[in-house]
C-alpha cells in the first residue's frame, strides 16, 4: 500500500530481478517536478550489478565496493536527490573502482517486473542536524 519503494541490493547476480526494462536518466530542475513524481507509484531496484559475480570487499576493506560507492554518493549529495542522481554518481564510482582492479562490475537502475510503478522517482531527503 505504499506510494514509494526502492530495494538496494548488494549481492552477486542481483541485476536479474530488473530484468523487466531500464529506468531513463533524471533531471529534476524543481520542486513542482519532484512533487509530481513523488505522487506516482514508484517501485525501484538498485543492483551491485547485473548477471555477473561482484566483490564482497577488497582486502582491508570495511564494505563492498558497491557500498562504499553508495555511502559516498549519499554522504555527498544535496538535501533532495533522486535515487536516478544517486544511482548516477554510484554507477560511475563502481565502474571506476572496478576496472582500476581488473573487474568487471556494473550496477543496473530499472522498475521492479510487475510491481505496479508508474513512472515515479524514489527521493532521500537529508535530515536536518536541528
Amino acid at each position: 500500500k505504499t506510494k514509494n519503494v526502492i530495494i538496494v541490493s548488494d549481492s552477486c547476480y542481483s541485476g536479474t530481478m530488473l530484468r523487466s526494462g531500464s529506468s531513463t536518466k533524471a533531471n529534476y530542475g524543481d520542486l513542482t517536478g519532484i512533487q509530481a513524481l513523488i505522487e506516482k507509484k514508484t517501485r525501484m531496484a538498485i543492483s551491485s550489478g547485473g548477471l555477473e559475480p561482484v566483490t564482497d570487499s577488497l582486502a582491508g576493506a570495511k564494505n563492498s565496493v558497491f557500498a562504499n560507492q553508495l555511502m559516498l554518493s549519499l554522504e555527498s549529495a544535496g538535501s533532495i536527490v533522486s535515487a536516478t542522481d544517486i544511482f548516477s554518481r554510484l554507477q560511475s564510482g563502481v565502474v571506476g573502482v572496478s576496472t582500476r582492479l581488473g573487474i568487471t562490475q556494473t550496477p543496473e537502475i530499472a522498475p521492479l517486473y510487475e510491481s505496479g510503478h508508474e513512472g515515479g522517482d524514489f527521493f532521500f531527503v537529508r535530515k536536518s542536524n536541528n
